[in-house]
């Protein structure tokens, strides 16, 4: 099975950190700044990478050090659940705007 596969079959039961982070936009804490103009594959991969942490912690152990960004890269292309819940944990993370 691959990364990807694993994080799709891991967030059936609960997605930890999109969890985490809806509870703590609602008791108004910020947990980091992203920008909202902000989109580079950096940004992506730490999400991408934060997520799979989250809810694939063993499988993430067991991948080298010198393919975790390959794999996380490859999970994010092969992903469209994974690229919609970066897209959620961005829009929960962003600094809201002042209006």
């Amino acid at each position: 099975m691959q990364l990807h596969e694993h994080y799709q079959h891991a967030i059936k039961q609960n997605n930890v950190l999109l969890e985490f982070a809806r509870h703590a936009r609602q008791s108004n804490l910020i947990l980091c700044y992203i920008k909202k103009d902000n989109h580079d594959n950096e940004t992506n991969n730490a999400l991408a990478m934060a997520l799979l942490h989250a809810n694939c912690p063993n499988i993430m152990q067991e991948i080298p050090l010198g393919r975790v960004v390959f794999e996380v890269e490859q999970a994010q292309c092969k992903s469209a659940v994974l690229r919609a819940d970066i897209a959620t944990l961005r829009a929960q993370l962003t600094y809201p705007i002042e209006e």
